[in-house]
């Protein structure tokens, strides 16, 4: 019987395993160096979510929030719009 015991408990402790055995954190480098920010970077359903501002500045590209949902980013000649929650990144002509 306590074999039994030990074998269910033993199974159960596996599939309860969900492979994640510490919490890394991920640290944000751009050009060699670290980036220190607000907020934690953190994953979410198998995605990176990074504030935006530190990495433009240590880019040296420019930005502004267009309104709540919509980030411009000035790089290199190029106009980018982000949209939160898209995966679309719409290129524009327009400079600001």
């Amino acid at each position: 019987m306590k074999r039994i015991f030990y074998v269910f408990l033993i199974a159960v402790l596996i599939m309860s395993f969900d492979g994640v055995l510490a919490d890394n954190a991920i640290n944000l480098i751009v050009n060699g160096e670290y980036i220190e920010s607000d907020e934690k970077p953190r994953i979410e359903k198998g995605i990176i979510i990074i504030q935006a501002k530190p990495v433009l500045e240590a880019l040296g590209y420019k930005y502004k929030n267009t309104d709540s949902k919509k980030l411009s980013i000035e790089a290199e000649n190029a106009s980018l719009v982000i949209t939160a929650g898209s995966t679309i990144v719409e290129k524009t002509k327009d400079k600001f």
